[in-house]
């Protein structure tokens, strides 16, 4: 099952899912209270429900992404935290790297929950499982068995641990007819996932053929293919034409049989009746598993040429999967010619290890500086002199007066010295990507054709 990032989901899930709320920018902590990182993202399945958070650890293991299940997060609204239930730096240091633009699919989340099934346990998190252990176990799980209700301490959502979570899971997925995706929650269309597709085909693009009924007559052409997050065909988008006035419909990949010679496609039992309650399909919707269930309703009671029986087994979104109906989705030899030859290739991958770790800091270093600064100061000079020539006072003018005082006022300055910070030098910190090529050889088989010819049959090779 593929995930996708809320944002990409539901946009305004800030003020219909959250009320205003938004677990985006809480801090994210250990159960030793030592601080993480912050909430980066929330990753949810198609039916709304909360999966993963997505944490940016920061200067905790220099900026790595990591994914934490929404069963391992005690959520604290008071403080604004995420408390990451036994998540150790040595865990986090083992856990694959996240990157926007990947894909979630079951192997990397494999990789996730292989990590935290070694992990260790908090007094908290004993207590809430009541003795359920979820260090390692020996249970064996695989693509097409698991489910996210087979580990609950990883994906359980409790009144206790995440509070108003429980309710902000329930309206996202009381929204889910308003999902925004491509080409539906997991499923994609052919181009978009591999623009190379026409090597798949050997050149010949199934995207160019005719589609015609079993009774020959023309419905309309093959517009798209849609695949799920393991490159299995699933639908073949059909423009009806004037057949139905272009309405587009899909048609599972196992009502369609193939005819390459005449670059045709056909509709193993479509029928026009059945083709107009066939719900529209819009290259911008969403194909959840409402609208396949509307699209799987008309064909189930659709009759075949070839042996199928009817059958009233009831589903629900929890419980299927494709393989449950064979009829509509597996592919024959008779029916789908090549596309049942495949090729292997020869596939690299780039695993993101850490080789290491840089930490910058600052420190304080302490000296005694010395400066000058020149003061002035005022000072009093009394000089008594004798007059060079004695002139007579003319009678009257001198008045005698006991007790007269002078006052001056002297200044002095002082020297008021004081400490100003500022910036010294700049440092810019930054990382670089050194490429280095790898060449690894590796066997590689591909499927031929073998034909065995009895007699002299004209055969025509294309």
């Amino acid at each position: 099952m593929v995930l996708a990032k809320i944002t990409d989901v539901y946009p305004n899930y800030k003020d219909d899912i959250f009320g205003g709320d938004d677990i985006k920018k809480f801090s994210v902590y250990s159960y030793t209270n030592d601080k993480i990182g912050s909430v980066h993202d929330i990753l949810v399945d198609e039916t709304g429900r909360f999966r993963y958070f997505v944490i940016d650890t920061g200067f905790w293991i220099f900026g790595k992404k990591v994914l934490l299940p929404v069963g391992r997060a005690n959520v604290d609204y008071g403080q604004e935290r995420i408390y990451a239930i036994g998540l150790t730096e040595e865990q986090a240091n083992q856990l694959p790297e996240y990157n926007e633009n990947m894909t979630v699919d079951y192997d990397y989340e494999e990789r996730v929950r292989s990590t935290y099934r070694t992990g260790v346990e908090s007094p908290d998190m004993t207590a809430a499982t009541a003795g359920a252990s979820v260090g390692a176990t020996a249970t064996n799980y695989d693509r097409n068995t698991y489910r996210y209700d087979n580990e609950p301490t990883f994906y359980q959502l409790s009144d206790r641990d995440h509070g108003n979570l429980r309710q902000y899971q329930q309206s996202l997925m009381s929204h889910r007819n308003n999902f925004r995706t491509t080409a539906g929650r997991g499923l994609y269309k052919i181009r978009d996932i591999y623009p190379d597709y026409r090597n798949i085909f050997d050149n010949d693009d199934l995207l160019d053929y005719s589609f015609y009924s079993d009774t020959d007559e023309k419905v309309g052409s093959v517009k798209d293919i849609l695949v799920d997050s393991e490159g299995n065909f699933r639908y073949f988008v059909v423009d009806t034409g004037i057949w139905i006035f272009g309405k587009k419909i899909i048609i599972p990949v196992g009502r369609v049989r193939i005819d390459r010679a005449q670059q045709r496609l056909y509709g193993v039992g479509l029928t026009k009746e059945q083709a107009e309650h066939l719900p529209e399909y819009d290259d911008d919707m969403t194909v959840d598993y409402d609208y396949e269930e509307r699209v799987r309703s008309v064909y189930r009671t659709a009759p075949r040429t070839t042996t199928a029986s009817t059958t009233t087994t009831s589903y629900d979104r929890d419980t299927y999967g494709y393989d449950r109906e064979p009829a509509l989705y597996n592919m024959s030899e008779r029916d789908h010619q090549n596309l049942k030859l495949y090729e292997e290739r020869l596939v690299a991958n780039k695993e993101r290890l850490r080789a290491g770790s840089v930490s910058v800091g600052k420190r304080v270093e302490t000296k005694t500086a010395e400066v000058s600064v020149p003061v002035e100061k005022e000072r009093v000079v009394i000089e008594r002199h004798s007059p060079t020539e004695s002139v007579p006072v003319t009678p009257g003018e001198a008045a005698f007066q006991e007790g007269e005082v002078a006052r001056v006022e002297v200044y002095e300055e002082t020297a008021d010295i004081e400490k100003q910070a500022f910036v010294r030098e700049e440092v810019s910190i930054r990382k670089e990507v050194e490429q280095d090529t790898v060449t690894a050889s590796e066997t590689v088989r591909r499927e031929e054709l073998e034909l065995d010819a009895d007699g002299n049959p004209i055969i025509e090779r294309r």
